[in-house]
């Protein structure tokens, strides 16, 4: 990775401070161009979408008309409109979806699901093909919509601040974009939808304008941790008022207090978005300390990220050989593509972890933890368990650091001996991370209101 994410952060803020192109007499597509910066300075192998914006609107028309049937939606889609990213609970349970179950339980019969990803196999009542691919007409909204990312598209061809690969990816930001909306919008028009949830914000703001502009409300539920130096979360203040008619959904449902005081410290959102809902996930479940803590260290990956841990892994190996009543547990992204050289790693104390293992389970019986981040750190909260952030260089450094200093992990360098650390903070009365700060009880109230 070219940057860390506060060097990509403090780029991205630079620019886009000293800029307004991406303002509009309406809206703002500050997070479109940042999608397009993003790719330039990551210098992404994924090749620009050529834009239809420099043919004439009506050949634009046709264009993104095409491959849609001549039929009018025969579907209806309940008040309450779920879009899922595709997780199940688990690779048995296809039926119970990892982000919404709870929601969906509170929601009963007025609900539509519509999955984002079918290839990732959970059931809903739709899939995504099944609702776009309908037929198109440009109404008043479509067609004043058109005309505004045109406007932004020639602005941006004008200016002087962007170069020409930075050019390329944002006018292919600005074509998924409208692609997004108009495929979303003739959908919704028709419907009598009141809310629609989803996971993330960023990269669905064709989808988030869409709604907005068929005046239904757009809810986020939080899926992850929320960090300060995430790309499209705690965006520096000084562009607050850039950031207003920006495409960010209408509130966001956290887990916890934490997390809104994260949140409060960005610029895009007021302090009336920011609603606590607890505990949602099934990963939130209640602490239970009557299992046996064991001499095990829990290691959780992540994703894109194998050659930082791999070579962490063998040291950590090599180390606990000294411990043999010592064991590692490595848990696996979900959607981990590298499995393979994990599995390369065999030791006799170490073992990897079914993808559908409980984490709870996992956390009750660990002693040790061990990441450079991951939401994993703030589930151990409760569970008595000592978090270990492996501090370095690289993708992910920053992310670590700020661990540390938020006093969610003690820092560890690759050579260090965990074990040994541990024992000696524990000699020392160590103070473990209290669970009631990040994930509150479950409030069916902010659903049902």
């Amino acid at each position: 990775m070219k940057y860390t994410f506060e060097e990509l952060n403090n780029e991205i803020n630079r620019r886009l401070s000293e800029d307004d192109t991406y303002l509009s007499s309406g809206n703002s597509y500050i997070k479109i161009f940042q999608h397009g910066l993003v790719y330039a300075l990551m210098e992404s192998h994924v090749k620009p979408l050529k834009p239809y914006f420099n043919l004439p609107i009506f050949l634009q028309k046709i264009m993104f008309k095409r491959g849609k049937k001549n039929t009018t939606p025969s579907f209806v889609l309940k008040e309450n409109v779920i879009l899922d990213s595709g997780i199940p609970l688990n690779n048995e349970s296809k039926d119970t979806s990892f982000f919404f179950n709870k929601i969906i339980s509170e929601l009963g019969s007025n609900v539509s699901t519509i999955n984002l990803n079918p290839e990732r196999g959970l059931k809903c009542d739709f899939n995504i093909h099944q609702l776009t691919d309908t037929k198109i007409n440009f109404d008043e909204t479509l067609n004043s919509k058109l005309i505004e990312v045109n406007d932004v598209y020639s602005k941006l061809q004008r200016s002087s601040l962007y170069s020409s690969l930075e050019k390329a990816y944002i006018s292919s930001a600005l074509h998924v974009f409208f692609h997004t909306f108009l495929r979303y919008y003739s959908v919704l028009r028709s419907q009598n939808v009141k809310r629609v949830y989803l996971t993330v914000h960023y990269n669905n703001e064709g989808i988030i304008g869409a709604a907005q502009s068929c005046g239904i409300e757009v809810i986020e539920m939080q899926h992850g941790l929320i960090h300060p130096l995430d790309l499209y979360y705690c965006y520096n203040k000084n562009l607050a008022p850039r950031l207003k008619k920006g495409y960010f959904p209408d509130r966001i449902l956290l887990f916890g207090e934490y997390w809104k005081s994260v949140l409060l410290k960005g610029g895009e959102w007021e302090p009336s978005q920011l609603e606590i809902i607890g505990s949602v996930l099934p990963t939130h479940r209640s602490v239970n300390k009557s299992s046996e803590k064991t001499n095990t260290i829990l290691i959780g990956s992540q994703k894109l990220m194998t050659e930082q841990y791999i070579p962490r892994i063998r040291q950590l190996l090599k180390t606990i050989e000294n411990y043999p009543d010592w064991k590692i547990i490595l848990k696996l992204h979900p959607l981990e593509k590298e499995v393979d050289k994990y599995q390369a790693l065999k030791h006799p104390q170490l073992e990897i972890a079914p993808l559908a293992s409980d984490l709870s389970d996992l956390l009750s019986r660990c002693k040790i933890q061990i990441s450079v981040y991951s939401t994993t750190f703030y589930d151990a909260a409760g569970f008595d368990v000592m978090n270990f952030s492996w501090q370095g260089d690289g993708f992910g450094s920053d992310y670590a650091r700020f661990m540390v200093a938020e006093g969610i992990a003690e820092a560890l360098t690759s050579d260090e001996d965990p074990i040994e650390k541990y024992n000696t903070l524990i000699s020392n009365h160590y103070s473990f991370l209290k669970r009631s700060a990040f994930y509150a009880p479950f409030n069916h109230e902010i659903i049902v209101k």
